[in-house]
């Protein structure tokens, strides 16, 4: 017991100086440090996958020295979003001679997010979402699950009904070992049946004209038929000589649909998601996380049927929210990172093109015991793997040329979790972990507001004229 919280004392002291990530073409990503020769990743020793062009120093605080969070600044390194920016401005009507002026975007501005439960529950996400589609437009739905995946999967605008004779497969560990092919499609998780009339069903009230169902084509593999509002519209044979991963596609007039899609019970078939869009452009923020969610688990999956699926949805913004889970584990949070910076190359190798966003843990508290007036209580505070692990993100976004927004800051700082949950309108769980959907409000639309702050600072620099085209 101690009177007062101990220090955070951080294992990314000046000495775990270095973190690398390789990006080329087979490059496995590693984080490198002066730790000793025997670190190594899954691929091998450190030393042996570094990439010497895409290694970048990260100097960071010495590890006796507290962590101190810095104020709330927004989006942290906001010039590493300029392509999305770019992007954005295509959908954002410019004034030209004091006339407004049509956007000129011909496609979707898409921000793919991966992340755990706070992802997942699109609780936070659908906040962004709905500050974003207000200025510049609804691009869709985007992609998400076809059934239901996994037990409380929410989204917004849809409605996963009971999967019929289909099981979710996105692999298992056992006894610490990975078991699985790692095929599970875009968000890491897909159902699979071969029964005849297995279903996987879902009621889409989002408006929506272009419907994709995303399936493995693969040896042996069984057919199925999509149904859109109860009538048929493609018959599927996933049978191939190659493994990869196929698309329907069907367009009906925009509205509000169900989509079903029917096995035929001739072989498994392994369903990857459907993708929501519509012929307006705008902007979609796909929310793509799974319960319980570490970053690591972006390593399982199959890189090539993983970039396929992503690169077939061109995002504009990846955004990795990962760290919650990790902050209750006990291994080192260098450990994190270099899963982190494995899940970053992954994803950058896929679409180079599109910018990247590291978005830290919001607050998580734990139970702890304190003397206080010479009483022992017990009281909750933030855990400190979490001012850890926003310390280590920080600099990995730096070092990888990506954005950090840091969630915790954003909402007011370590203390956070205790005193909304405390509330007499709670804003946090009892589980000092989840929000409740006030609460996620409340950190989405910080999110949205320092996102399009972070815009229209970069826009208003972009429209400065350079030194060159000022007047003499």
């Amino acid at each position: 017991m101690d009177s007062a919280p101990p220090p955070v004392r951080s294992p990314w002291s000046s000495k775990f100086h270095l973190l690398a990530f390789a990006l080329g073409a087979g490059g496995a990503v590693a984080a490198a440090s002066a730790c000793g020769a025997g670190s190594r990743t899954a691929q091998g020793p450190v030393a042996d996958v570094l990439t010497p062009h895409v290694v970048h120093s990260m100097p960071l605080a010495s590890a006796s020295a507290v962590p101190a969070l810095p104020p709330p600044s927004g989006i942290e390194f906001a010039e590493n979003l300029a392509p999305f920016f770019r992007r954005l401005r295509s959908l954002d009507p410019q004034r030209i001679g004091g006339h407004a002026a049509t956007a000129t975007a011909t496609d979707d501005v898409r921000i793919l997010q991966f992340g755990d439960s706070h992802t997942a529950s699109d609780t936070e996400t659908v906040h962004l979402r709905r500050k974003l589609s207000a200025r510049f437009g609804d691009g869709g739905r985007g992609f998400v699950a076809l059934g239901q995946p996994f037990k409380g999967y929410l989204q917004e605008g849809i409605a996963p009904q009971p999967n019929v004779h289909l099981d979710p497969e996105r692999g298992h560990l056992d006894h610490g070992v990975f078991t699985g092919d790692g095929r599970y499609g875009l968000l890491g998780i897909s159902l699979e049946g071969k029964k005849k009339g297995a279903l996987a069903a879902t009621r889409v009230d989002a408006p929506t004209s272009r419907f994709a169902v995303g399936y493995l084509e693969q040896p042996k593999g069984g057919s199925f038929d999509v149904y859109i509002d109860g009538v048929k519209q493609v018959h599927v044979r996933t049978a191939s000589d190659d493994t990869r991963v196929g698309y329907t596609a069907s367009t009906v007039v925009e509205g509000a649909h169900s989509v079903e899609a029917r096995l035929l019970g001739d072989g498994p078939v392994r369903l990857l998601g459907l993708e929501l869009d519509r012929e307006a452009v705008g902007v979609s923020v796909e929310a793509l996380g799974i319960n319980g969610a570490r970053a690591q688990v972006v390593d399982r999956w199959d890189e090539a049927i993983f970039a396929d699926a992503l690169a077939r949805r061109r995002p504009a913004l990846l955004v990795l929210s990962y760290g919650t889970n990790e902050s209750a584990d006990e291994q080192p949070v260098e450990k994190h990172m270099l899963a982190l910076a494995n899940a970053l190359g992954k994803i950058r190798r896929a679409v180079p093109e599109a910018a990247c966003l590291l978005h830290g843990p919001p607050d998580r508290a734990i139970l702890v015991e304190r003397v206080i007036n010479g009483e022992v209580v017990k009281v909750w505070e933030t855990a400190p793997r979490v001012i850890e692990i926003i310390e280590a993100e920080r600099a990995l976004a730096k070092a990888a040329g990506c954005g950090f927004w840091d969630a915790l800051g954003a909402i007011g700082g370590p203390g956070t979790m205790a005193a909304w949950a405390a509330a007499e309108k709670p804003l946090g769980r009892e589980d000092h972990v989840h929000y409740t959907f006030e609460g996620y409000r409340v950190l989405g639309e910080k999110y949205g507001d320092d996102l399009l702050a972070a815009y229209d600072r970069w826009k208003a620099r972009e429209a400065m004229p350079t030194p060159a085209a000022l007047p003499r």
